[in-house]
This record gives C-alpha cells, structure tokens and sequence, in this order.
C-alpha cells in the first residue's frame, strides 16, 4: 500500500498535506527541466498539456504549467 492509500485510510491530514507538498516540489522540478532538442520537448509540450487538464483550473500549479507551456511554445 502507497504512503498516501496509508494516509488517507487514517484519515491523516498532517500526513496528507506533506505528501501533497512533496508532490508539488517534485512536480515544479518537472516543469525547471530544460529539454534537450526538439523532439524532447515536444514531449514536454504534449505532458504538461495533458497536466493542464488534471489540476485544478485556477491553482498555482496551473498558472506554472501555463507558463511553461508558453515558454515552450515560443521558444519553437
């Protein structure tokens, strides 16, 4: 069982909110990372569209990967 399936049966917030965080910091490193050629981020492009759609519309990550992806589009 994953540390957040743990979290969540012990209804552990404490928990929860540092997993959450985790996730975040993991997450913005995805979006620092400098592909390497066009092909490469081409793929970024494609992932952080599809993320686009799973976080919240709104949310800070949302406006990062917003912004990343215009970075990526002009930089084409």
């Amino acid at each position: 069982m994953s540390a957040i399936d743990v979290a969540i049966q012990a209804e552990d917030m404490a928990a929860l909110k540092k997993l959450d965080l985790q996730a975040i910091e993991a997450f913005e490193n995805i979006l620092a990372y400098e592909p390497h050629g066009h092909e490469e981020a081409g793929e970024m492009f494609d992932y952080l569209l599809e993320m686009l759609c799973v976080f919240e519309r709104g949310g800070r990550l949302w406006w990062a990967i917003r912004a990343r992806l215009n970075r990526l589009y002009e930089e084409r």
